[in-house]
């Protein structure tokens, strides 16, 4: 993610002069937040498509972008103006939330919502599995940070751009789970430079913060942060937590996820071991086999080939769960098949 630029202005009180009194003052609220505007008129729309893996199928949405809000959004000042000296944990709150609800943007999170509920409708998908879908299709697009930009993204712009960074892509998947009933917060990760997005479900949450943890950055199952940022940058601050929303939806999968994780962990753990085991049975082999210990030899052979049936039934877990991350229900039915 990028670091936010913010300006910090000291308040100008203008004096003026009139019938030998003081006249008006300027008057500046505590903070000025980005917004969208003025909107550019006559703007062709921008033609976008998405496709992504959700479940056992593909989905699709085919759905233009308003040209004059997009291009007004591109030339909108992103720095937060503070005429007064506040703390970070105040104006932040603001300021994220002022990307996701500039009103601007309404007409296209209404149209992507209409999307996304005929994909629900048609599939019968339950508040789990319409957040995973969501937030799936959110993961999916392209992760790109503009080291030349140092400053969020309006969610319009990535959804019409197709690419975004940590906080681009949390503000659009924030944006879109607000207005489809969920209660959810943004993950402010200061020191990391990172932004997560967050939703209440059946535990105490990332951290004991009461919100299950969405990465947004590339496919993960929802509650699974991730080992490493990039640059090997770890999570090791406790994140400001800044709520957008208060629907009444949750997330209540996380035993599931659980189960997932502890598999795959279980399975990485257990192909390092199993790979030096092989490593020295090989070697053991290669020994035995020039030392002309046949009898040896033939029973090292049977153990290392049980080993190895081991290694290929235990890398079969890993990867499947590894290469089905846009599939949690699939995922859990299939492990529950191969124990």
């Amino acid at each position: 993610m990028r670091s936010s630029l913010i300006i910090l202005l000291v308040s100008i009180v203008l004096f003026v002069a009139g019938s030998g009194c003081i006249g008006g003052i300027l008057q500046h609220p505590d903070v000025v937040y980005p917004h969208i505007g003025p909107l550019i008129p006559g703007a062709s729309p921008i033609l976008v498509d998405y496709q992504w893996r959700f479940e056992k199928g593909e989905e699709s949405i085919d759905l233009p972008v308003n040209g004059s809000v997009y291009l007004a959004a591109k030339r909108a000042d992103k720095n937060a103006t503070l005429y007064k000296d506040l703390p970070e944990t105040e104006w932040m709150q603001g300021y994220y939330r002022a990307f996701i609800n500039d009103p601007a943007q309404e007409g296209l999170y209404q149209a992507l919502a209409q999307e996304f509920r005929k994909i629900r409708d048609r599939e019968g998908l339950d508040d789990n599995r319409y957040l995973e879908l969501m937030t799936v299709f959110v993961q999916s697009i392209p992760y790109r940070t503009d080291t030349d930009r140092t400053l969020p993204k309006f969610p319009v712009e990535t959804y019409g751009d197709r690419e975004g960074d940590c906080d681009d892509k949390s503000l659009l998947l924030a944006g879109l789970l607000v207005r489809e009933g969920y209660n959810v917060s943004l993950l402010y990760f200061g020191p990391e430079n990172h932004v997560a997005v967050g939703v209440p479900g059946n535990d105490a949450g990332y951290r004991s913060t009461g919100y299950i943890y969405l990465e947004t950055t590339n496919l993960s199952f929802i509650g699974v942060p991730p080992e490493t940022l990039a640059g090997g940058v770890t999570l090791d601050s406790m994140p400001l937590v800044i709520p957008v929303g208060s629907g009444h939806r949750i997330y209540s999968a996380t035993g599931e996820v659980k189960y997932i994780q502890e598999r795959y962990n279980g399975s990485e753990n257990s192909l390092r071991l199993l790979d030096s085991e092989l490593e020295r049975m090989r070697q053991e082999l290669e020994m035995a086999r020039h030392a002309g210990r046949i009898r040896e030899y033939n029973a090292l052979v049977e153990k290392y080939n049980r080993r190895l049936g081991e290694f290929r039934s235990t890398a079969a877990i890993h990867d499947y769960i590894l290469l089905h991350r846009f599939d949690r229900i699939g995922t859990y039915q299939w492990l529950q098949a191969h124990p």
